[in-house]
């Protein structure tokens, strides 16, 4: 016989406001079962209440703290519903929010939001259980962040720090996994550190990759993002590779008193790994529009045509593509996420993946926003290793958008100083977030560059570019490097000349190509 401590199931709601108010979550419990108020192996069913309370003060908690301090925590109800009546442990029907209420929704698209909440329900069921038991609990730890991969004398030197849960004293490290892939084969089972370094051997001429897990008595963390080393020789000289690509994100939505909704042809959001929950595109904005039945279901109404299709998001493994095509050019290559960069690596050239990195307002903006390209600590970072004489390669879809101009509904335009350190450390400058309606790009003469494509479709093995930037050089040391390839030509890329280093920008994410490995070869040639 397998125990079983008790029951949960998840529902999203039904209810609509008419204005921006969230509805936000109902706990369901169920005090008496054919009119009895004990479980058949004689426990209390008020412990469904205990358990249920638990769970909802978590996440109504954790998500007023993160996300919206306006959540609202609705009843914690005694009804008969199957769910929370038949189980024979303490049961609980927990409705996270309304699917159908347009508020509740530009969080529930939101993965970190997600997270947040799945974890928030975790906690519950631990801190339940800890009562229940008299036992103490530990909450697994967040992953390890400021990770990289330095490449020191033929060794690869795995660098990271623990992150702090704010909400959470029990979710603190006892010791880490490292775990490692060769090529394009799979990752090993892992194996204990106690510190938060630890020195690798490589063999030449391969590429290995690296994530971290941080653990404790509570469990093990969801992974870092994967990062990679390798070397053709020890005489190669090395390329770092900074990974910028961390948004996970909820479609760019629009909201007026009259229409409101997603707007997946702007932006359709960032998926953590890959979601399958997609249907199709929005195609009623109207808020006036009720539902009367499935064939006219009114506000919020989507189309069908990507129902049980995955959809591909960020895999936080980009960096491995970009470092097997550095490593296949001939290149050493070492790796960093971005908020360990600090530009003193002594790389010749970095390359810097901003994917579809964008500033992004979360739910109604009454947090702070998150992901933009060029934070002022990788500016400091970026400014120091230029002049030092690296050079940089970089890609991304809002590589100027962001600096000029916003995507989300209220976030503020970037500072003037952010694109100042663009023009001048950078040389090139935004013209437009809607580049082409097409998927290709031709280079321009003399570049030795080949004609590209990047994915704008749905996709289940690569994520999807619906705005790429228009960018254009800002001085006479700067030129155009590739164009759209349709009526507009508009800039892609661009090359710029500066004081003793030299920047390839181009507007499209590369690892969305299928030609990336020889745009790579051929910027890096050009160093």
């Amino acid at each position: 016989k397998v125990p079983v401590d008790l029951s949960l199931a998840w529902h999203t709601d039904a209810g609509v406001t008419p204005n921006d108010s969230i509805i936000g979550t109902l706990a369901i419990y169920t005090r008496t079962n054919k009119g009895l108020s004990q479980f058949p192996d004689g426990e209390d069913r008020m412990n469904s209440r205990l358990y249920s309370d638990l769970v909802q003060t978590q996440v109504v908690n954790d998500i007023r703290a993160l996300y919206e301090p306006a959540w609202t925590r609705r009843q914690l109800w005694d009804r008969s519903y199957s769910e929370s009546r038949t189980p024979n442990v303490p049961a609980l029907l927990l409705e996270l929010l309304s699917h159908l209420n347009f508020a509740d929704m530009r969080y529930g698209l939101d993965p970190s939001f997600r997270f947040t909440a799945a974890r928030a329900v975790y906690k519950g069921m631990l801190k339940y259980l800890s009562a229940r038991y008299g036992c103490d609990y530990a909450v697994q730890p967040l992953p390890v962040h400021a990770f990289k991969v330095d490449l020191v004398q033929g060794k690869a030197v795995l660098s990271w720090a623990p992150t702090e849960d704010p909400l959470e004293p029990t979710a603190v490290p006892r010791y880490y996994r490292v775990y490692t892939r060769v090529g394009d084969g799979g990752f090993d089972a892992g194996y204990e550190v106690n510190g938060t370094s630890v020195t690798l051997p490589l063999e030449a001429g391969k590429l290995y990759s690296y994530k971290i897990t941080a653990c404790n008595d509570g469990g093990e963390s969801f992974p870092s993002e994967i990062l990679c080393a390798g070397y053709p020789s020890l005489h190669a000289r090395r390329v770092q590779v900074v990974n910028d690509f961390t948004r996970v994100a909820a479609p760019v939505w629009f909201d007026t008193p009259q229409y409101a909704g997603f707007l997946d042809d702007t932006d359709s959001g960032v998926p953590w790994g890959r979601d399958i929950h997609f249907a199709g595109s929005v195609n009623e904005f109207d808020r006036g529009r009720a539902w009367t039945d499935d064939d006219n279901p009114g506000f919020g109404a989507s189309y069908m045509d990507q129902a049980g299709k995955p959809v591909a998001g960020n895999t936080f493994d980009f960096a491995a593509a970009h470092g097997a095509a550095i490593l296949k050019a001939g290149y050493s290559v070492e790796s960093s996420s971005a908020e360990a960069f600090d530009g003193l690596s002594g790389a010749f050239a970095i390359d810097m993946i901003c994917g579809k990195q964008l500033t992004t307002r979360v739910g109604r903006g009454a947090v702070p926003d998150r992901y933009p390209v060029f934070s002022d600590s990788l500016q400091t970072a970026l400014r120091r290793f230029t002049a030092s004489g690296g050079h940089v390669l970089l890609s991304g879809a809002y590589i100027g958008t962001d600096a000029w101009d916003h995507v989300y509904p209220g976030v503020p335009v970037a500072p003037e100083a952010t694109r100042q350190f663009v023009r001048t450390v950078l040389g090139y400058e935004w013209v437009t977030n809607a580049g082409t309606r097409g998927d290709a790009v031709q280079p321009a003469r003399g570049s030795g560059l080949p004609a590209v494509h990047y994915n704008r479709a749905w996709s289940p093995s690569v994520y999807r570019v619906e705005s790429p930037d228009g960018i254009k050089p800002t001085s006479a040391k700067a030129s155009v490097l590739m164009r759209y390839d349709d009526s507009a030509h508009i800039g892609a890329a661009t090359w710029y000349d500066g004081p003793g280093y030299k920047v390839a920008a181009f507007g499209f994410p590369l690892e969305t190509s299928p030609e990336m490995e020889s745009v790579i070869r051929v910027v890096l040639g050009k160093f």
